[in-house]
């Protein structure tokens, strides 16, 4: 619990994160992912920014297929090297 009502330190960290360009956001995940795949909290923030970015149509299906695309290829890098 709060002592004086403030948000908890790290979640201005979480808002910056948040807050970073959608190709940047979707790189750091997309790496993050390789490195550790059992750490799926990064794609979902990322998939979760493609429908806040309030993109055109036609862009935030494409954005999703990319997205769709690359996650589906990291996550099988595990796979292929070993």
């Amino acid at each position: 619990m709060l002592d004086d009502g403030a948000a908890p330190a790290w979640s201005g960290a979480v808002d910056r994160f948040t807050a970073m360009p959608l190709p940047l956001l979707l790189l750091i995940s997309s790496v993050t992912e390789v490195i550790s795949p059992d750490d799926l909290l990064l794609f979902a923030k990322s998939a979760a920014v493609i429908p806040t970015a309030q993109l055109p149509l036609q862009e935030e299906i494409a954005f999703s297929i990319g997205f769709s695309i690359a996650a589906t290829a990291l996550l099988l890098v595990p796979f292929l090297g070993g």
